[in-house]
């Protein structure tokens, strides 16, 4: 077992760091292995809710950080996500997402500050108001709505700065390791 894995180690280094990412095996802490990795020449992307899978994931450089390794995500919101996308396709934006997958507003956060909607090209603050928008007014069903749609309001809001500080703060709770400033 030993010389199969300096074997795999040696000649395919981030198929193996991947590997005993997906493992929680090894000698040393998740987070060392990503660094591995990312010394290895690979790219460590954050969760993406149109990129990732339930474990981590790897396609020539790039290596997609699993649901798994997100703290307090559910494992069966993770499930939902996956079967939705490969049933219907990639998410468009923050609403077709919550139109087709029913999570609760605590799941939407998690994925919000691990910049999983980071595709839509919005800001995790621009974000996080679009959806206490949409699933707060998900909560108060009326009937009369439902008969007469009403056309939904558009917001601006102003700038909401979001530092590379931040970001690490969530990915440090959110993950237990940075991947924004290694």
């Amino acid at each position: 077992e030993s010389f199969q894995s300096l074997y795999l180690k040696s000649h395919y280094p981030l198929e193996f760091m991947t590997a005993v990412i997906n493992n929680f095996g090894g000698f040393y802490r998740t987070w060392v292995y990503f660094n591995e990795a990312r010394r290895w020449g690979a790219t460590i992307h954050l969760p993406c809710v149109n990129r990732s899978e339930y474990k981590t994931a790897i396609t020539d450089m790039d290596i997609f950080i699993g649901f798994i390794h997100l703290q307090n995500l559910e494992q069966q919101v993770a499930g939902m996500i996956i079967d939705e996308r490969n049933e219907r396709g990639t998410y468009k934006n923050m609403e077709d997402f919550l139109q087709r997958v029913p999570i609760g507003l605590e799941q939407v956060i998690i994925l919000i500050r691990i910049s999983a909607f980071r595709f839509t090209g919005k800001s995790k603050k621009e974000l996080l108001w679009d959806a206490h928008l949409i699933l707060g007014s998900q909560k108060k069903k009326d009937p009369m709505r439902e008969l007469f749609p009403v056309q939904k309001r558009k917001f601006k809001l102003p700038e909401l700065e979001q530092t590379a500080l931040e970001n690490t703060y969530d990915e440090l709770e959110i993950l237990g390791f940075s991947v924004t400033i290694p």
